[in-house]
């Protein structure tokens, strides 16, 4: 009996283990295969919508308040970032859909045009387990996916931007009058 109890035991901790690493894996390989076949509704299952646009909105609004706080920021450059942070809602309501999320996984003509925020290759992204319950995968531009556990499965359900490339507004100089581009 005492064998049997240790058999079920290292059963239990061997299913465990598989489910606990198997299972991010298997969610990016499906991922990947449903990004590849073009079917939405395959990858919108591994998709939280709600928390996505929670977290791209913001992502958005941090990086558009950052720019609008900066103090080498010109006016009309603040008032755009101030209009851009308006409206933020509604941009990330309509760009994250189910073919913006295909787009962030698959390399394509099209994603190489439009240039979803992050994009990764599933299979070939560094993966890093960030509790029990999340993961993320890091993308080669610096951004980053998250997913968490739903049950015992996983969804794509937040999004770090990568880090801002474009130079910083360069400060008027004393006695000209500052120009924005």
């Amino acid at each position: 009996m005492r064998k049997l109890i240790i058999i079920l035991l290292l059963l239990a901790a061997a299913t465990f283990g598989g489910w606990y690493f198997g299972a991010p894996l298997w969610t990016l390989y499906q991922i990947s295969e449903a990004a590849k076949a073009r079917d939405s509704d395959r990858l919108s299952a591994y998709v939280d919508f709600p928390a996505l646009r929670r977290s791209f909105s913001a992502e958005l609004s941090a990086r558009l308040q950052r720019r609008i706080d900066a103090p080498q920021t010109g006016v009309l450059q603040r008032l755009r970032a101030r209009a851009a942070l308006a409206l933020t809602d509604q941009a990330v309501a309509a760009t994250v859909n189910p073919n913006m999320v295909r787009l962030m996984f698959t390399a394509s003509e099209t994603a190489e045009r439009i240039r979803p925020p992050v994009r990764v290759e599933p299979m070939n992204a560094e993966m890093v387990r960030d509790s029990f319950d999340a993961f993320s995968i890091r993308a080669d531009n610096g951004g980053v996916l998250i997913f968490e556990r739903r049950g015992l499965g996983w969804r794509l359900a937040g999004i770090r931007l990568p880090p801002e490339t474009e130079p910083a507004p360069q400060p008027a100089e004393p006695g000209n009058v500052a120009t924005d581009r």
